[in-house]
């Protein structure tokens, strides 16, 4: 069997109930696979109907830019499925969430006039400062399973995965530098 093939067997399958199931993603490979990186605030949200699904739209708000067209002061639409609209709901699993007023550090591909961070929960860092001052980049993965390829090619699902720890901006956007200096364009 292919990994594609074994991968959308992984995905429609799921690990529970409420999982999705995601290849997971290094620093490098979200750098390489955004068209933008940037570091923003979220200024507003909503959620529209197309075609009988919902979607929600933050509005981000960017700060800095380290790759991509995104320049300071411009807005950035970020599209995920998922919302609530009147009396109606839909929940997807492995979505990253975004707060009004909350900054981050997204990872986003372009789809459309909007945006999509990539890897779902994995694109999206939120950015707080800690007792000392200094900013921590936090990401929430609930709701995903992942998989990940070993060096001999086997695919390898983590039923469970620990919380990632905070770590320091400073040493993240390093790994994106360094990503970029190493060809993620």
């Amino acid at each position: 069997m292919s990994r594609l093939a074994l991968l959308a067997a992984l995905v429609l399958a799921g690990t529970s109930a409420h999982a999705t199931v995601l290849v997971k993603l290094s620093t490098r490979q979200l750098t390489e696979q955004a068209q933008i990186v940037a570091r923003g605030r979220v200024l507003g949200q909503r959620v529209v109907s197309e075609g009988g699904r919902l979607w929600t739209e933050s509005t981000l708000r960017v700060e800095q830019a380290f790759k991509g067209s995104a320049r300071r002061g411009q807005t950035v639409i970020l599209r995920q499925p998922g919302g609530e609209l009147g009396r109606l709901g839909m929940r997807v699993a492995g979505v990253a969430r975004f707060r009004i007023g909350e900054e981050a550090l997204v990872f986003a591909s372009q789809a459309g006039p909007s945006h999509i961070p990539v890897g779902m929960c994995q694109g999206k860092f939120e950015l707080l400062r800690d007792r000392a001052g200094v900013t921590r980049a936090r990401r929430d993965l609930s709701g995903a399973g992942f998989v990940r390829f070993a060096p001999d090619g086997r695919m390898l699902l983590e039923h469970e995965h620990a919380p990632e720890a905070d770590r320091a901006l400073a040493d993240l956007l390093g790994e994106v530098r360094a990503a970029l200096r190493g060809g993620a364009r």
